[in-house]
């Protein structure tokens, strides 16, 4: 067989059938790996879209949520403002008892957290290939919890401070007066001048002020900020998948 040349040719052979099965492994664990990347492009792109809906929605409840902030802050200026003066005009009474009735606005920022969660808490952020974004997300809940801690100030402001001091000086069903009801409503209009001549009225009003301030020009431009960045990175990860 040595003479032949038999061996040769059959370790030939036989290198050659090992070549084959192993370039068919290869084949099949790169088709496998292909498969296995088109799925996960899939499914990030599924979250995308998802991230992307609760973003949007996010962006529209938060631009309704500045502005009820927003009004009882301008309400407030207004009342700071007739105080400095020392009078409200005769003819501003009906609109100082609506701007002291902007008090009574609670507003609270609840943003939908379902998908982040889901990405987030089940392993499932690996398969967002953008880092920046991952990154953005992880500090959501922080951003989001400083915002609603500052929200929660004013709340407290409200109940522990604001609703004590004026049901003891305004009629409080006058306040009320936007609530749809069969009720008569009372005719006496708030004391405008007893009101604003008070210092603890002045410093009622005044704080409820600063924690509005604090609500729109310090916490709410970090998540206008991270609620754009968030949409322009998950856009721009659409377009590339």
């Amino acid at each position: 067989m040595i003479v032949s040349g038999s061996v040769r040719k059959y370790f030939l052979y036989a290198i050659g059938e090992i070549a084959l099965v192993v370039i068919g492994i290869l084949i099949a664990l790169q088709v496998n790996n292909w498969n296995n990347e088109n799925a996960d492009k899939e499914r990030e792109g599924d979250y995308l879209m998802a991230l992307k809906s609760d973003f949007q929605q996010i962006n529209q409840e938060f631009e309704n949520n500045k502005w009820e902030h927003e009004t009882v802050k301008s309400g407030m200026e207004q009342i700071l403002d007739w105080i400095e003066e020392g009078r409200v005009p005769t003819n501003q009474q009906p609109k100082f008892d609506s701007l002291l009735s902007n008090v009574f606005y609670r507003s609270s920022f609840d943003p939908p957290q379902g998908t982040i969660e889901t990405i987030l808490g089940s392993g499932n952020v690996a398969l967002l290939s953008n880092r920046e974004l991952v990154s953005l997300l992880t500090q959501w809940t922080s951003i989001v919890d400083n915002y609603q801690s500052e929200e929660l100030r004013a709340v407290d402001h409200f109940y522990e401070t604001i609703y004590p001091y004026l049901s003891d000086r305004v009629n409080m069903q006058d306040m009320d007066k936007s609530i749809p009801t069969t009720l008569r409503w009372p005719h006496e209009l708030t004391d405008a001048h007893e009101l604003i001549t008070d210092q603890k009225f002045h410093n009622v009003i005044y704080v409820h002020w600063v924690i509005q301030w604090n609500v729109l020009d310090r916490y709410a431009l970090n998540i206008d900020q991270s609620i754009k960045e968030i949409l322009e990175l998950i856009d721009k990860d659409l377009e590339a998948i």
